[in-house]
């Protein structure tokens, strides 16, 4: 894995998804491809360390999900195999979801 990715996972995967497991990171989620695609590691370590983790992740309504899904879960890996929080809500949504949902808001 590029270190660039590297960051990537460490700054959305291992900072705010409860199904990130090491070694899989050829396997990534859409907010996760969004995310790489518009901000840049410095920026979204940036976003993180001004609004802090636990807050960008309590403050996440889901009141932005058709647009977050329109931008980002159609192309998510985990579709395929489907998606707890997109077929029936019996999960939380994956790690970059609450980044993409404040950065909507």
């Amino acid at each position: 894995m590029a270190a660039k990715d590297e960051e990537y996972v460490d700054l959305i995967c291992r900072t705010f998804c409860t199904y990130y497991k090491e070694g899989r990171e050829d396997v990534r989620c859409g907010t996760f491809l969004f995310l790489q695609r518009t901000l840049a590691p410095g920026e979204l370590r940036d976003l993180i360390v001004t609004y802090g983790a636990s807050c960008i992740e309590s403050s996440a309504v889901y009141s932005r999900d058709v647009d977050v899904k329109e931008i980002a879960c159609e192309e998510c890996d985990f579709l395929i195999d489907g998606c707890d929080f997109r077929e029936n809500r019996s999960g939380p949504p994956c790690g970059g979801y609450a980044v993409v949902e404040m950065l909507l808001g």
